[in-house]
């Protein structure tokens, strides 16, 4: 059985480690970033700033910060709900807050500026709205929006116009004669 001698020797023991860990972590961290000033010692990260930024940097750009992780962080389901909650809060709290409750309609120049954006809408749709129709087929997958029945119904349509075309079209008829 362990007598108090034996207790208040293990209890210093473990004492003076931790304090001669605590100062030895200290002045090994001091050393790395201050620079003593009589002998001009310590200081790495004082001395090699420059160098030490641009690793730094490098190291944050390659493995930490990259288009990847970009990408993966930004295509995240949490991304998405952070976005939609700051969008849901801006539409809903923070335009009332500003605007103190006035609506649309009661902003004066309110029409005017409606009829502007409709004629920019009219001048710029034929040019505009192909790229955006490409950009969003490339981007969206229609059987992420559709339902099923939906999709059948939209497939029968399409094929109900071909089938109408084919019919009705003289050049069509004058074309497959060629190889008839």
């Amino acid at each position: 059985m362990a007598n108090i001698q034996d207790i208040l020797f293990i209890f210093m023991q473990g004492f003076s480690g931790a304090v001669a860990g605590y100062i030895t972590n200290k002045y090994a961290v001091n050393m790395i970033f201050k620079e003593y000033t009589p002998l001009k010692i310590g200081g790495a990260v004082k001395k090699n700033k420059v160098k030490f930024i641009e690793e730094i940097s490098e190291l944050v750009e390659k493995d930490i910060i990259n288009s990847e992780t970009l990408i993966g962080s930004i295509e995240s389901k949490d991304f998405s709900d952070v976005i939609d909650s700051a969008c849901v809060d801006f539409m809903t709290n923070s335009l009332n807050d500003v605007f103190n409750g006035v609506k649309l309609k009661n902003i004066p120049g309110i029409s005017t500026s409606t009829a502007q954006c409709i004629t920019f809408i009219e001048q710029n749709l034929q040019e505009e709205l192909p790229k955006l129709i490409d950009n969003l087929s490339n981007k969206i997958d229609i059987k992420s929006l559709l339902q099923k029945e939906q999709l059948d119904n939209i497939s029968e349509k399409i094929v109900g116009l071909i089938i109408e075309v084919l019919e009705t079209d003289e050049k069509l008829e004058d074309f497959f004669s060629m190889f008839i």
